[in-house]
């Protein structure tokens, strides 16, 4: 989902996570150690706020000592309601079952990293009766991330999966697409050369000419129900 500003995705997340942590044990993924610091703090400070004591929130990255870490991981194993906020580096290896969500705070630096991190949700655990419960996971962007955006656009293409109007939006404005230059087409959309189009991207071209307005969702980065269709976070 796309949000116009970090501020906006932060507020997103603190409103968002006392909904969807009684759902099952939440992951996020931050891009720096300061980020993940500063998200552990707010959401902490939110969730008492609201009084939402079931939840416990607790974060791991390369700073922390492995004491630090493994004791992180525990009580993120041990809450059914956790939320665990940790960096690429920090979370890698882990195995940990009964991950309803995964929250991309920042875009993965590419496709295949996304695919680890949302490939985490919905894990089937140990007691399960055979059948693999079904996760979502989320991707906040910013007008900064189309390339991200187009980059997920090629891989929906490639899957065969549907790429929703706003996705398509903020991809068209990636430098790969042509978003990023000056120069027009013959066509006068400025969106490059018709070859570097992807399918979805040339019918959307097609329909519509101007992208939707600020501060709307792209939608989650997986299986998964937009919470609403009007942004209320900036």
């Amino acid at each position: 989902m796309c949000l116009p500003s970090r501020e906006a995705k932060i507020q997103w997340l603190v409103e968002m996570l006392p909904v969807l942590s009684p759902l099952g044990r939440c992951l996020v993924f931050v891009a720096t150690r300061a980020d993940c610091d500063l998200l552990s703090e707010k959401v902490t400070n939110s969730q008492a706020l609201v009084g939402n004591d079931n939840s416990t929130v607790v974060s791991i990255h390369g700073d922390k000592d492995q004491r630090d870490r493994n004791s992180a991981i525990y009580q993120f194993k041990k809450n059914s309601q956790a939320i665990l906020i940790a960096t690429d580096v920090a979370a890698r290896g882990l195995d940990i079952p009964d991950v309803m969500t995964v929250i991309n705070f920042d875009a993965a630096k590419n496709i295949d990293s996304h695919v680890h991190r949302i490939g985490r949700a919905g894990r089937m655990s140990k007691e399960d009766s055979g059948q693999h419960q079904r996760g979502v996971a989320y991707t906040l962007m910013t007008d900064g991330n189309a390339d991200f955006a187009q980059s997920l656009v090629e891989a929906f293409e490639r899957e065969g999966r549907a790429v929703n109007q706003e996705l398509l939006a903020l991809s068209s404005r990636s430098k790969r697409f042509g978003g990023g230059r000056k120069k027009q087409s013959k066509g006068g959309l400025g969106f490059g050369g018709g070859d570097s189009q992807t399918p979805a991207q040339q019918s959307h071209i097609q329909r519509s000419n101007q992208p939707p307005g600020g501060g709307s969702y792209y939608g989650p980065s997986a299986d998964a129900t937009p919470v609403a269709k009007r942004s209320r976070w900036g």
